[in-house]
Parts: structure tokens; C-alpha cells; sequence
């Protein structure tokens, strides 16, 4: 069935009465104002204790000033812990995840209550992001500067972490620091292409295919999942899902920045056993039932190849083809 301007008519009224709805019951636990020429980074979160500190200090030290994260019934800590930061704004949502669009919905809700801000960062808690000239440059500039190159998003690869060991023994140390325990990606694999047409298709996004997950466990799964459009520049644009953006044809430009995504650790076995319970997509239930089937299988499997290659710079991943300058 081809996409066509009907369907974007009925999937903005859909999103519209969605949005509506989920503000209804959006609590806003800790909101501060958000100085001028300022930039957020926003992400929904359940249970991510694990990861925050990384996630936190990563930014931090990136020049991100404000977070805003909405949290959907954490059991962890993870609700206090962001409570006492105090660059942290915290919003509750209690609905259900799949009713939101995997979050989508959500996240649109914080791009509006920020649409003053200079930037949005919409990553997960399990993301981190880096771009040529990261860590010496900081969010600010790098945004600044794409947004005098006259673009209204930033595009990203989603680039998949892990250790040198067994993935349920690759945990961090008492810092948090996730790099520090998965420091290593496939440096080959990779195909990034424009989809032949997303209008038919109804996948408005970048083909990106590689990573760990599909040389050792998914061989070729329909769709690359690795494109995200994290960046945005400009208000009035609104998330159709976590990775893809609306207007779409905002979301074809090349990637030009990289997420380093650490889910393949030891904190992947509690997120194996919660998928379901959440009610996750069915595309995000039959990887992790693909990668929890193999866990279970081989205890001691790891992801580490010959071709795995240690994260020192986004420079690597301009040379590699994966990210552009």
C-alpha cells in the first residue's frame, strides 16, 4: 500500500487525538525554566538506572545544560535518582508504551513544551551521541553549525556496543562508564541507501544494515533499523516513531552523526524479561526473543570478531563511510 497524502492526513488527525490525550496525563514532577538559546535533551525512560550515570556524564561533558525525560513506571530507582539532579526536568507518564507509538508521542510532547530551545537531543537512555570534532566541540556548536548549513534535522547511525567478553559478563564498572565495558562495534558490514520507495513501502527512513546483531543473530532482517533522526533544529516538527520524523523527507539526508547504543550488556538479561510486559512493538519483540533464544543457547556468546574495531573518535567513523562531515 502506497503512502500517500490521505494517509499523512489520517496519521496527523491519529497523532493529533494521541497527543491530546497523553498530555492529559502528563505529570511534570521537576520543571525549571529553560534559559535562552539553550538546548534539551529528551528521553522517555523505564527502568534505566543502569545507564543513566553514563548516559548523564556523557552529555554533560558534551555541553548539554538540560534533560527532560518522561518516566514510564520505573521500579529501579531510576525515578528518585533523576529527581536529584538538578539539571534534570522530570515528567511521569503511567500510559501504556504501544498506545504512545513506542514513545513517539511522547517525545512530540517534549519537543512542544521546548520548542524555545536552540536544539533537541532525542536519544534513549541506552544512547549516547558523538560527531566530528566530539568531545572537543561541544552539542551547541556542532547544531549551530548544521543549522547554517541550512538543515532543520541531524540524522544519525545507531552504532551498536560490546564488550570483548561474554555479552551477560560485559558490565561497568562502578563509574557506570559503558564505554569503559563495551568498548568495541563492527568496523564492516555496514550498507546505508535511501529506500527505492518509502512511499509504497511506508518506511520513511534511511536503509542503514549492519551491526552485531544482524552478522550474528538476524541475518537479513526486511528493514535496517539503524537510522534515527535525533537531532532537531527546528520546532514544528513532530516524531512519527522514536527514529523517523515528520516532515519525512527530512529524514533521508546522510547520517552525520553517530549513537553509540549500549544494549548489549549485562543489563540486557532484566530488558529480555521486560519486553513483553511493556508491550514493545512487535518488530522490537522478535529481535530480542531472537537474542534472548541464543543467550540462552550459549551463555558465553559474545559478539566480538575479527573485524570488531575499539571506539577512539567519530573520525573512525568518518573514515569507515559511516558518518559524513
Amino acid at each position: 500500500m502506497t503512502l500517500t497524502p490521505e494517509h499523512v492526513r489520517a496519521w496527523r488527525a491519529e497523532l493529533s487525538g494521541r497527543m491530546a490525550e497523553a498530555a492529559r496525563d502528563l505529570e511534570s514532577l521537576q520543571v525549571r525554566p529553560l534559559p535562552p538559546g539553550s538546548g534539551v535533551v529528551i528521553a522517555s525512560v523505564r527502568d534505566e538506572i543502569t545507564h543513566l550515570p553514563h548516559f548523564l556524564r556523557h552529555h554533560r561533558a558534551a555541553g548539554a545544560g538540560r534533560f527532560a525525560f518522561i518516566d514510564n513506571a520505573s521500579v529501579d530507582g531510576t525515578l528518585p535518582y533523576l529527581l536529584a539532579q538538578p539539571d534534570c526536568d522530570v515528567y511521569r507518564h503511567r500510559g501504556d508504551y504501544l498506545l504512545s507509538a513506542a514513545s513517539a508521542v511522547w517525545r512530540t510532547l517534549l519537543l512542544e513544551r521546548y520548542a524555545r530551545a536552540s536544539w533537541c537531543l532525542s536519544v534513549d537512555a541506552d544512547e549516547t551521541a558523538v560527531y566530528p570534532g566530539w568531545p572537543a566541540v561541544s552539542l551547541e556548536a556542532f547544531a549551530a553549525g548544521m543549522r547554517a548549513r541550512g538543515l532543520q534535522v541531524v540524522n544519525s547511525i545507531m552504532l551498536d556496543m560490546y564488550g570483548a567478553g561474554p555479552v551477560l559478563t560485559s558490565r561497568p564498572a562502578g563509574d557506570g562508564d559503558l564505554l569503559a565495558a563495551c568498548p568495541l562495534f563492527d568496523g564492516d558490514g555496514y550498507t546505508i541507501e535511501r529506500p527505492a520507495d518509502w512511499r509504497r513501502d511506508r518506511f520513511p527512513r534511511l536503509n542503514i544494515r549492519g551491526g552485531p546483531e544482524m552478522r550474528a543473530i538476524r541475518p537479513r532482517p526486511e528493514f535496517g533499523w539503524l537510522a534515527k533522526t535525533a537531532l532537531v533544529l527546528e520546532p514544528g516538527i513532530v516524531y512519527r516513531d522514536p527514529h523517523t520524523v515528520y516532515p519525512f523527507e527530512l529524514n533521508f539526508d546522510e547520517p552525520r552523526m553517530a549513537l553509540l547504543h549500549f544494549r548489549f550488556c549485562s543489563a540486557i538479561a532484566l530488558k529480555l524479561s521486560r519486553v513483553r510486559e511493556r508491550r514493545a512493538t512487535p518488530g522490537a519483540v522478535l529481535a530480542y526473543d531472537k537474542v534472548a533464544a541464543r543467550l540462552r543457547a550459549e551463555p558465553s556468546f559474545s559478539f566480538a570478531y575479527a573485524g570488531s574495531v575499539e571506539f577512539s573518535s567519530p573520525e573512525q567513523l568518518v573514515d569507515r563511510g559511516l558518518i559524513s562531515l
